[in-house]
């Protein structure tokens, strides 16, 4: 069923995937973009690459299990581990910066409990414009706690910010 009601919403939009490391990736010249949403990696909770193995093994490039991450659970989220995020993090948003549109949205889904992303908006040339706050309900049987998310939504700071 889900996959019909997918498939009569889709549409013969082209997209373009740009496989690398998002802080040094290339957008294709002249690429200008309306907005981003993204859910970037969380600080120390995930090892991504087993996380999302099946989609190495489903899909093309050939796995890379020692690409470099961004915030990987083997660091932890030590003070040392969530200043490395922030600047990650910060030098990937700098690098989507030449490519946003004047007045384009970045919204950032993140559980911010270390309070990193306002730093890290700034920290690339991004105004916040306001946070959302949304509840993430139990996710499984085993998982009955809720938590909440933010959703940051970031415009780029023009020369009067």
């Amino acid at each position: 069923k889900r996959i019909a009601e997918y498939d009569a919403l889709r549409t013969d939009a082209t997209v373009t995937l740009i496989e690398g490391d998002a802080r040094t990736a290339t957008l294709p010249e002249g690429t200008q973009l309306d907005g981003v949403f993204t859910s970037p990696p969380y600080v120390g909770l995930i090892d991504y690459h087993e996380q999302h193995r099946y989609a190495y093994e489903l899909f093309p490039p050939p796995p890379r299990p020692h690409a470099p991450q961004i915030g990987p659970m083997s660091l932890g989220k030590s003070k040392k581990a969530r200043l490395a995020y922030q600047h990650d993090i910060a030098t990937v948003f700098r690098n989507l910066r030449p490519h946003l549109k004047p007045g384009a949205k970045l919204f950032v889904v993140a559980n911010d409990r270390h309070d990193l992303y306002p730093a890290i908006g700034g920290a690339a040339g991004l105004r916040l414009v306001d946070v959302f706050h949304r509840p993430v309900p139990m996710r499984t049987e085993r998982d009955s706690r809720t938590y909440f998310e933010s959703i940051f939504w970031f415009q780029p700071k023009d020369l009067s910010d």
